[in-house]
């Protein structure tokens, strides 16, 4: 199975388990509304008009997988937005 999670940069970002995407040290950082498990989540913030599309940026050849940490319930320091 394919859980890990890379930028376009092709760095690896984290690992994707039951709903969650977690950083390189197994702390969640982004959940699906469904996500089982994992740390108590945050309520759900009203929705907001979607942005301009821009191009996506050329895909290149990822970074080399690392072993997958166990997951944390505790939630990462990290902001997803600084990972990519």
């Amino acid at each position: 199975m394919n859980d890990a999670v890379y930028a376009f940069s092709g760095r690896l970002v984290g690992w994707s388990q039951n709903g969650w995407i977690c950083d390189e040290d197994g702390k969640p950082i982004l959940f699906e509304f469904d996500a089982v498990g994992g740390p108590e989540k945050p309520k759900r913030q009203t929705k907001t008009a979607a942005g301009l599309g821009l191009p996506l940026p050329i895909k290149v050849t990822p970074d080399p997988r690392s072993p997958r940490p166990t997951m944390s319930h505790v939630w990462s320091d990290r902001r997803f937005a600084d990972l990519v």
